[in-house]
């Protein structure tokens, strides 16, 4: 009896030690905890009132709600025969976690810095007929912050040239003929096509596929499950991500990401003057000052299509998901907002 007990401990203890040295988190560590609103200062009558407001108006299409405050989980409601392990498509805040995955990237050493010109990972398409020279100058740095001056998307004269781009045989080589507008660093459009080629350069850089990217350097460490390469997600996983970046790149003791990249991500480097998704734009991460009952709520935001929002609110520790299905409307963005505002905020 005791040769089989030292068997077995010894078996547990190479399955944690060996656990601990690749990095892998398990699933039963990765799940908030529940907690009562009132349990983490948050005003329990008004997060009630919340919910009986989303039981009464579901025309709004809002498809779900998580707050997490103190790494607790205080609020969860869905609609619309959704549910906790239901995926959603994360349209374009798939951006912000592309971000998370470049400063992995970055981090590791596979890419030098953002300050790396892209044209160093496609060299093949200095050969087009068409090509500028001018290009050469347009930056990691200038797609992740939406200012890479090519004359395509939100705010240039050619808004729907991204659909062409998709839809080419060669999608890169569409992107790299798109016409140089402005001197890179200096105009902020809001292009599609700008993830597409990050997403690519971690690729090339790492060699692997962009889903083993994310599943090995992501996705084990926070427990996340399902379709990868930042195409759909749980509402809980979306809530994983929010407090990895609330925390500063940490979850669960582990850096996944460095505390530097997240402060770069959040700051802000351009002013947006024509956007109703934002007002500051960071590195594929919104940024607003929301007042609420007098007070004024720094957030940092992802936004996709449709009404999907991670808010992070650092100066109260809160993590606000919504996911909805006001695709194509302004809907999408201000029925969250409106809830966050008049709700969520006011139950601090």
């Amino acid at each position: 009896m005791l040769r089989v007990n030292l068997v077995v401990l010894a078996y547990l203890m190479f399955f944690f030690s060996t656990n601990l040295l690749f990095g892998i988190i398990q699933p039963f560590n990765n799940n908030f905890q529940k907690s009562l609103a009132s349990d983490v200062n948050l005003k329990q009558n008004v997060i009630d009132e919340l919910e009986q407001f989303l039981d009464l108006h579901q025309e709004l299409k809002v498809n779900s709600i998580s707050i997490i405050k103190n790494e607790k989980l205080v609020f969860e409601k869905y609609f619309h025969g959704f549910d906790s392990n239901k995926n959603i498509k994360l349209k374009s805040l798939g951006k912000s976690i592309t971000s998370i995955l470049l400063g992995i990237a970055i981090d590791k050493g596979f890419i030098r810095s953002v300050d790396e010109p892209i044209i160093s990972f496609f060299p093949e398409f200095k050969k087009l007929s068409n090509w500028d020279n001018n290009k050469e100058k347009i930056t990691i740095r200038h797609l992740i912050t939406m200012s890479a001056g090519l004359d395509c998307g939100a705010g240039s004269k050619t808004n729907k040239c991204i659909s062409e781009v998709f839809s080419a045989e060669d999608m890169f080589e569409a992107y790299f003929q798109l016409h140089l507008a402005s001197k890179p660093g200096s105009t902020w459009f809001y292009n599609d096509g700008n993830v597409m080629i990050i997403n690519r350069i971690i690729e090339l850089a790492s060699n692997m596929r962009l889903d083993q990217f994310q599943k090995k350097y992501l996705d084990s460490f926070l427990g996340i499950e399902g379709n990868y390469a930042m195409v759909e997600m749980r509402p809980k996983d979306m809530a994983k991500i929010g407090q990895l970046i609330l925390n500063r790149g940490r979850w669960k003791g582990h850096q996944i990401v460095s505390e530097q990249w997240v402060n770069e991500s959040l700051k802000v480097h351009f002013p947006v003057k024509d956007s109703f998704m934002g007002k500051s734009y960071g590195y594929f991460w919104w940024q607003y000052k929301f007042i609420a009952n007098g007070k004024e709520f720094l957030t940092h935001y992802a936004y996709g299509n449709g009404g999907q929002f991670i808010f992070i609110i650092p100066d109260e520790n809160l993590v606000v998901v919504f996911t909805g299905d006001n695709y194509n409307s302004y809907k999408s963005i201000r029925e969250p907002i409106s809830l966050l505002l008049k709700y969520v905020f006011m139950a601090v």
